[in-house]
């Protein structure tokens, strides 16, 4: 009886259970997919998914309910990876993930936030990206959110992004040097800048034109490539005008003014100096600072009197001495007080080159005259003993030279001396103290070697003679007259240097010969005898010159 009693108990606690089991089983198919849905509802996306592992494991879908239920638990599931991948900072699987929530439930539970959250994991990327220095993508993943989530908060934050990329990008480009890549990306800021209505970027953009345009400027014209920058500058300029910018005009004309001003120096370093005045004056003219005394302008100016001096050399060491004289007179011309003394003195040698190159070609008289041009208005005391130093040194020149316009020279000389009596104007005779000698005037007789002086440096005396007709007899006859005449020789010796009297004598020519014949259509006859010999005039001189 007690073996069936509890055989009994045994049966009823089994038939409990298994009722118990199949009432919470039913339980469980009844109310777990409301439950999911309860926790959809709350936005519970980690308790609903739980509870659907837990139904579709241990639940036959008798009712058809997990059809119903499994679309929400794939929509939590779904938006739930979105946010791991966001924590995770995987941005390109949390955009995905953002992408095919909002694609695949456009009345989903989540559909604003994940909305707004698209939009924050796109900023994120962006400044994931901008930390690397990808600055093309980040602005890529920035201009997604102000195009497509517009409406966000996050677009606000993307156009300040956008400009803060902008700014820092075209600043790397800058310190880099790649201006043309900055000028691209301050172009894009600007346009931005423009259509969304952010006028301070507008601002900050066109400031940062200026700086681009005359950094690139400074940037070629310290590379020597002068050109280059005159394009820049001169674009610089063009942009300014358009975008009514004065004070940008300005600071273009003044980087413009020093690029003309360095051209011209490079060019006057290559002689180039047609070229380089060219260009000082295109920076006088350009440079809004024409008052400053320091400035380019002011350079420039100085720039030019170098200019005009050096132009003057090259000529004057080519013989051009008209064309080299003429630069040297500009230089001149432009000179100030400070300046002027140097300018004179550029002039004063002018001449005296031009002098020296004369005396080359023995033109001693044109030589002189150039000497005077350069004595009459000198520079320095340094000038005009210069001048001085040239003048004697062609006088040496000119007293040495046996050339035709020494042989002048001396025949005025002893005209100057003898019918004068006056010393010569050029003091370039009687030199050579080694060589004392010298020339004959008013006869033509010729002195030997050891007497003629050949140069106006050997003349140190000049011979005066004056030839007289001495009547020595007469004869007649009834058809006809003979007069027979000596030719005496007045001889006077002076010194040139003062042309005073040193000696003279009389020297007896040769008595005619007796030879009058009568001659019937010869009614008068001059018979005359040889005038005295050059011996005798030399025997005098020796006497008197020793």
């Amino acid at each position: 009886m007690s073996t069936l009693r509890f055989a009994g108990r045994k049966w009823f606690f089994a038939l409990f259970f298994v009722l118990g089991l199949a009432g919470i089983y039913i339980v469980g198919l009844i109310f777990l997919p409301s439950a999911i849905k309860t926790n959809y509802q709350k936005r519970d996306c980690d308790r609903a998914l739980q509870l659907f592992a837990a139904y579709s494991s241990f639940y036959f879908d008798a009712r058809g309910e997990r059809a119903g239920v499994s679309n929400l638990v794939i929509e939590c599931a779904t938006y739930n990876l979105a946010v791991y991948r966001e924590e995770q900072k995987a941005w390109q699987d949390a955009y995905n993930a953002d992408k095919t929530y909002l694609e695949s439930y456009p009345s989903g539970i989540f559909y604003d936030e994940v909305y707004t959250q698209i939009a924050r994991v796109l900023i994120a990327w962006a400044k994931d990206l901008y930390s690397q220095k990808d600055y093309r993508a980040a602005l890529g993943k920035l201009a997604q959110v102000v195009q497509y989530y517009a409406d966000t908060v996050a677009a606000r934050e993307a156009e300040d992004l956008e400009a803060e990329i902008y700014r820092n990008w075209s600043g790397d480009l800058l310190v880099s040097r790649n201006y043309a890549g900055a000028l691209d990306v301050l172009n894009e800021y600007l346009r931005s800048a423009q259509i969304n209505h952010r006028e301070e970027d507008v601002k900050v953009a066109k400031d940062r034109f200026a700086q681009l345009y005359l950094s690139w400027g400074a940037e070629l014209r310290n590379s020597d490539d002068f050109a280059g920058a005159e394009r820049t500058l001169h674009q610089l300029q063009d942009w300014a005008r358009a975008n009514q910018q004065p004070e940008i005009i300005a600071a273009a004309n003044y980087e413009l003014a020093q690029t003309y001003l360095a051209w011209a120096l490079d060019l006057q370093s290559q002689q180039m100096f047609s070229e380089a005045k060219y260009r000082l004056e295109q920076a006088i003219a350009v440079d809004p600072e024409q008052q400053s005394d320091s400035g380019p302008a002011a350079q420039s100016k100085v720039a030019m009197l170098s200019v005009y001096l050096n132009w003057g050399n090259m000529l004057i060491a080519q013989n051009d001495f008209p064309g080299g004289l003429s630069q040297y007179n500009a230089a001149l011309e432009l000179s100030d007080d400070e300046n002027r003394a140097r300018a004179k003195d550029a002039v004063l040698h002018g001449y005296l080159v031009w002098a020296d190159a004369l005396v080359k070609d023995d033109d001693f008289i044109l030589a002189l005259e150039k000497i005077k041009l350069a004595e009459a208005d000198p520079g320095s005391d340094t000038g005009k003993n210069d001048v001085e130093a040239a003048r004697a040194i062609i006088y040496a020149a000119f007293s040495n030279s046996q050339g035709q316009q020494a042989q002048q020279a001396m025949k005025a000389a002893m005209r100057a001396v003898c019918q004068g009596k006056k010393r010569p104007e050029l003091p370039i005779f009687g030199l050579d103290k080694n060589k004392i000698r010298a020339s004959v005037f008013g006869v033509n007789t010729e002195l030997p070697e050891n007497l003629a002086a050949t140069t106006p440096g050997e003349m140190h005396y000049v011979v005066c003679i004056e030839e007289e007709y001495e009547i020595t007899q007469i004869k007649e006859a009834v058809c006809c007259k003979a007069i027979y005449q000596r030719i005496n020789w007045r001889v006077t010796l002076h010194r040139v240097s003062d042309a005073l009297e040193q000696a003279k004598t009389i020297l007896l020519g040769v008595e005619p010969s007796d030879r009058f014949e009568t001659r019937l259509f010869t009614p008068l006859e001059y018979i005359v005898g040889a005038p005295p010999s050059a011996a005798d005039l030399a025997h005098w001189l020796m006497t008197i010159m020793k």
